[in-house]
């Protein structure tokens, strides 16, 4: 199905397969919309100056969340309004349930979709951080097949990623696991909902008598890209939680800060910022051994 106005011509294909094979005939001709809610206020403003949208909405194939003994599987198109009202999810991976719980209105959580929060490639984004958290994969597809990556390796720069021309984002699977995990789920910004983060982190630690022993962090709006800090979660590694390790940890993790200046912040706020919250995350561990 094809609509078109004046200016802008969406198609709403409702296969999947119709979808590729449209986005692998010619890529650059085509926006792929899926909720519009970032594209909306980007064309309100002036700023997509592409007018030839592939709409997503219509694929069932892309709508959904399965749950089996390994992994929950969501959907691309599942809207935040769907991860909020999983139970699975909100008592497995509760930093993703919080995340889709902050990301605007429910206007906004009723239409925005899991798989344009992460294909928009924004930094400051909220689901992001979570799903690195949580070690999640995404399946990327095209007409040449599909292929998982591994979230923390999808940005590759600002706006950036892996994802090849004629691939859309289809599913994201995040593993289940049957030890128990400590949640840290912190977004720091003008609001805790309906604003964009100056710094956000996402944890999932597994602890043994204050020794960390599995550790997985996700930062957002400190880096160019999402953040997965793998030379921090070494460090973390095998730590016995103390108010000394702690600040040593700080300490440690201040020297190895980089952080970006944008329109939301400066660098010297969020290295900060980034410090208060990291030392906040860690306190909140020593705190569940006690």
């Amino acid at each position: 199905m094809t609509f078109h106005s004046s200016e802008l011509q969406m198609n709403a294909p409702v296969a999947l397969a119709e979808v590729l094979e449209l986005y692998a005939q010619k890529a650059s001709k085509w926006k792929l919309f899926a909720g519009g809610t970032d594209l909306m206020v980007e064309l309100h403003a002036g700023h997509c100056h592409q007018h030839q949208f592939l709409s997503l909405h219509r694929v069932r194939e892309l709508r959904g969340i399965h749950v089996d003994e390994q992994f929950v599987t969501i959907g691309a198109t599942s809207t935040y309004r769907d991860i909020v009202n999983n139970e699975v999810i909100a008592n497995e991976f509760p930093n993703l349930h919080q995340a889709a719980r902050w990301t605007g209105a429910v206007a906004i959580q009723s239409r925005g979709t899991l798989g344009g929060n992460i294909g928009n490639a924004s930094p400051a984004a909220d689901s992001p951080p979570a799903l690195i958290s949580y070690n999640s994969e995404i399946e990327l597809a095209s007409v040449r097949g599909r292929r998982w990556v591994r979230y923390s390796d999808f940005h590759t720069g600002y706006k950036t990623t892996c994802a090849a021309s004629d691939e859309i984002i289809t599913r994201v699977r995040i593993p289940r696991r049957k030890e128990k995990f400590v949640h840290f789920y912190k977004k720091v910004g003008p609001r805790k909902a309906l604003a964009i983060s100056k710094l956000s982190l996402a944890a999932a630690v597994r602890l043994e008598n204050k020794v960390v022993c599995e550790v997985s962090l996700g930062f957002a709006s400190l880096a160019p890209t999402v953040l997965k800090p793998v030379s921090i979660e070494n460090d973390l590694l095998g730590v016995h939680l103390s108010v000394d390790s702690i600040k040593q940890l700080r300490e440690k993790f201040q020297q190895t800060l980089r952080p970006i200046t944008d329109v939301r912040s400066t660098a010297e706020y969020r290295a900060t910022v980034a410090a208060n919250l990291f030392e906040e995350f860690l306190k909140s561990l020593l705190s569940c051994c006690e």
